[in-house]
């Protein structure tokens, strides 16, 4: 007798449906699994084997050959094993073939038959639903997270013997998936915040402009300048998430294995910092067995670089394509896949050895092939994809002093969240939110500067031959300052605040 069972399993970052199938015959005992698993799957068959006679289940005495379909596609990890167990008892009787018919199953076994919890449930639940799948049985610790797909109903078992009971009594132990139903973001904590930071307004107006239309930003200036700090400060004045994003951050962490069971929904946006030292597979992900990387850790949040111009030129061209894209490709064992990395990206770095570049009174003591070597690490068409690049000074020793209350991240996010909302409502009909993402066609249609705008940034052009990429960039930055300011045009001041932020214009001298 033949019996199937509905599953899904992974192969990188890949989730695909399988097909569990189970035949039992006579013949000398024996378990064999085919359909190109991995090491964890092929290790299955002992604790299978053992979970059965610790969960009162006697294995059948003769040939039991399971089939995972498709055999050409290669299967990881240990989801299969309660998938593989009904499906033997299936074969054998013990479970009606309609109970297992148009439910899908994932989990794996202990060695007592307790269902422990595997990683990539919110993907594999939401692929399923795709499918037209909408009954789910999935391991106890695993069940919040599976409810967060709307729309489905979801089994959540603490073993084997439990497993089968609830398939064969269809209305044990069902919850139905709310998703967005319940989704309240929570009150989010920073430790770091911009009222703690003294001066440096330019740097701070810099990366609100940045915050509010999702624009890529570096600073560079001297060590100790505060970069590193504001860099922090970041994410207390970005906007809170929406239940997408949250969805979709959710589910690159539980591939990657880094959620918490107890509360699996992910609501506070990433901030995944690196440093020089990163290597290609920590930023882009990979190898085997596979890790996620963290530009797609940092899935609708950011992405901090500290000290990037003392990475290796090779690591700092990695993020070229992602910050353009979206996306990150991973290789993992000869194939190569697409994983979300839709981040704003941070940088920070001293211009050069000692620092000193762009302090006043030529306090730079380093030659231009010393400046060139390590700012040419930045390439012109990497700086092209960066919005807002900007030059961050040390505060005289008389302004850290002042008795000055700094405007806390609070009210800073208050204008940040009001200039999202007009970007929302502006690209309804788009499948973008922020001006960071707009294309050209947008950009024609929502970046018409008025008449003297038009001639100062024909003046600057002229004085810094600007690419098209870098026009397009110095009239998203615009758009977004003229949403903080609720001006429904781009004005002259707008694009002079823009030009402001192209640092680009005194990198280009040394490289």
């Amino acid at each position: 007798m033949v019996s199937d069972v509905l599953s899904f399993s992974t192969n990188g970052i890949k989730v695909f449906p399988v097909t569990v199938e189970a035949n039992i015959s006579r013949g000398i005992p024996d378990f064999d699994i085919i359909g190109m698993g991995d090491a964890a799957v092929k290790e299955s068959r002992k604790r299978i084997w053992t979970a059965f006679g610790n969960q009162s289940f006697n294995f059948p005495l003769g040939k039991v050959i399971i089939n995972l379909a498709p055999p050409s596609t290669r299967k990881e990890g240990t989801a299969l094993d309660l998938p593989i167990a009904v499906s033997i008892l299936g074969a054998e009787g013990i479970i009606e073939a309609t109970a297992l018919k148009d439910v899908v199953m994932v989990g794996e076994l202990s060695l007592d038959g307790k269902l422990k919890a595997v990683n990539g449930i919110l993907p594999m639940i939401t692929e399923g639903k795709k499918n037209g799948i909408k009954r789910f049985l999935v391991p106890r610790e695993n069940l919040r997270e599976a409810m967060l797909c709307p729309g489905v109903n979801v089994i959540g078992s603490t073993s084997l013997r439990q497993a089968v009971t609830q398939l064969s009594d269809k209305d044990e132990g069902i919850f139905t998936g709310d998703g967005r139903k319940n989704y309240i973001p929570g009150e989010e904590y920073h430790e770091a915040d911009f009222a703690s930071v003294a001066g440096q307004h330019e740097c701070k107006r810099a990366l609100e402009v940045a915050a509010a239309g999702g624009h890529n930003i570096i600073m560079l200036g001297a060590a100790g300048c505060g970069k590193s700090m504001m860099a922090e400060c970041l994410p207390s004045i970005l906007p809170p998430m929406t239940f997408e994003e949250s969805a979709q951050t959710t589910a690159v962490y539980s591939m990657a294995g880094k959620i918490e069971r107890a509360v699996p929904l992910i609501t506070k946006r990433p901030f995944r910092k690196v440093f020089n030292t990163v290597t290609q597979k920590g930023l882009t992900g990979g190898g085997r067995p596979l890790k996620i990387g963290e530009m797609s850790l940092a899935h609708n949040g950011v992405l901090f670089f500290d000290e990037i111009t003392e990475a290796e030129s090779r690591i700092i061209e990695l993020i070229k394509e992602p910050m353009a894209t979206g996306c990150v490709k991973i290789s993992h064992v000869g194939i190569s896949e697409s994983m979300p990395a839709n981040f704003m990206f941070v940088g920070a770095a001293n211009p050069c050895k000692c620092g000193n570049l762009f302090e006043d009174g030529n306090k730079c003591n380093c030659n231009r092939t010393q400046i060139k070597s390590r700012i040419g690490k930045l390439s012109i068409p990497f700086l092209d994809r960066i919005d807002l690049q900007i030059i961050a000074r040390r505060l005289p020793i008389d302004k850290m002093t002042e008795d000055i209350k700094e405007e806390p991240s609070s009210e800073i996010r208050k204008r940040v969240i009001h200039a999202r909302k007009i970007q929302e409502e502006r690209y309804a009909a788009y499948p973008f939110k922020c001006n960071a993402q707009m294309d050209r066609e947008t950009i024609e249609r929502f970046c018409r500067p008025d008449k003297e705008g038009i001639q100062l940034l024909m003046s600057a052009s002229d004085e810094s031959e600007f690419s098209m990429r870098s026009y397009e960039k110095i009239l998203r930055v615009a758009r977004t300052i003229a949403d903080l300011n609720q001006s429904e045009n781009i004005l002259a001041f707008h694009i002079g605040e823009a030009l402001q932020y192209r640092a680009l214009d005194q990198i280009k001298r040394f490289v």
